[in-house]
């Protein structure tokens, strides 16, 4: 595992070399998809003058729980030998309705975390606390997805865990989750603050530039002569 991490150190300090790995991109259409569906509900809804908090969280997530399962797919065939995926797939084939269950409740916490609950925080922080609108929607979008890993984490451990071990107790589940929370949650809160903590704010601010009127340039007029 040491051995791991400072390879994968070594690579971060060489950024353009992620580029040639095939599950980059796949992890980059994934989030990139995630977002435009999320901008596109957003300006549909701004257009009609409605609210974009339960469409953009409805559209959202059925865009990305099937692009999930696209990548992890893909994702399996690229790292697994041909047998191991046949296993892999007929496994997948029956997980637990649990297992399926706790997983799309962890995607929909999670999207609604990224792009519905930050504003709704947001809007709290300005009306109650008197905040400035900048340094409401900033600090929200960065701390709202990776704080709801705490919900979060726990269904994506235990619907691993029934997966794993489907005769297993809730005691054995309970010691479960206190020898893994620890270490999954740091690992999830460090990869949802940067997708859509610090993803969010750059998004919104390269959105709200686009939808900007571009402005007219007056240039002075000749003298008469």
């Amino acid at each position: 595992m040491t051995a791991a991490l400072v390879s994968g150190l070594k690579e971060m300090s060489r950024p353009l070399t992620f580029l040639r790995y095939k599950e980059v991109w796949w992890v980059w259409a994934l989030y990139a998809g995630t977002y435009v569906a999320a901008n596109g509900i957003s300006t549909v809804a701004e257009s009609l003058g409605v609210g974009a908090g339960a469409p953009k969280l409805v559209g959202t997530t059925a865009v990305n729980l099937p692009a999930s399962i696209i990548k992890d797919q893909a994702l399996a065939r690229m790292f697994s030998a041909t047998a191991a995926t046949t296993a892999a797939a007929a496994a997948v084939s029956r997980m637990p309705l649990a297992s399926y269950a706790l997983f799309t409740l962890r995607d929909i916490v999670s999207i609604a975390a990224s792009f519905t609950l930050p504003e709704a925080v947001a809007s709290h922080l300005t009306e109650a606390r008197d905040w400035s609108t900048a340094a409401a929607e900033g600090t929200s979008q960065l701390l709202v997805p990776s704080a709801m890993q705490l919900i979060t984490t726990p269904l994506h451990l235990v619907g691993l865990d029934i997966f794993n071990r489907p005769a297993a107790s809730t005691a054995m589940r309970m010691q479960m989750l206190g020898r893994l929370y620890g270490s999954s949650l740091a690992l999830r809160f460090g990869r949802t603050g940067i997708a859509f903590g610090l993803g969010g704010v750059v998004n919104k601010k390269v959105r709200d530039a686009l939808r900007k009127p571009p402005q007219r340039i007056s240039l002075p007029l000749p003298a008469a002569a």
